[in-house]
């Protein structure tokens, strides 16, 4: 199975100059723990997650000045849309994030979150909770069955 069969296309977006404030409101309000940043051309620029956006906000010089091209995290893993889904469950694991962007030629194409791959992977309840802790250490078994 290639990754892009089951990719979510239709998760939100962040443009590189979006402010921190619209940043905030789009994260908590839909319970979304990362977001990709484009660029003009609709090409990944960065992530924001939770975590980022909290470290912003917490910095006080950045509250009003600082837009998402500034407090993003450029370095996070991409697949290809052709790429498996093993292939993609191995990426999330070396990267230690609980995401993967999928884009081709740098244009953005869809995201898929670690749990999202092992809950269409062929294991087994344990192994996969096994597999999850590994990928993912801070989402807990429960939340895959």
């Amino acid at each position: 199975m290639k990754i892009i069969d089951i990719i979510t296309v239709s998760h939100p977006t962040l443009h590189v100059d979006d402010s921190l404030d619209k940043i905030a409101k789009g994260l908590f309000d839909d319970s979304i723990h990362c977001v990709p940043v484009i660029d003009n051309e609709g090409n990944i620029f960065g992530v924001i997650t939770s975590t980022v956006l909290a470290n912003a906000i917490i910095d006080e010089s950045n509250k009003t000045a600082a837009c998402a091209w500034e407090v993003c995290i450029r370095e996070f893993p991409v697949a290809h849309p052709d790429d498996s889904v093993s292939d993609s469950v191995e990426l999330i694991h070396k990267s230690q994030q609980n995401f993967l962007i999928v884009a081709e030629n740098d244009r953005y194409i869809g995201l898929i979150t670690a749990s999202s791959l092992l809950s269409i992977t062929d294991i087994d309840e344990e192994n996969k909770n096994e597999a999850m802790a590994v990928i993912d250490p801070k989402v807990s078994s429960n939340e895959l069955r």
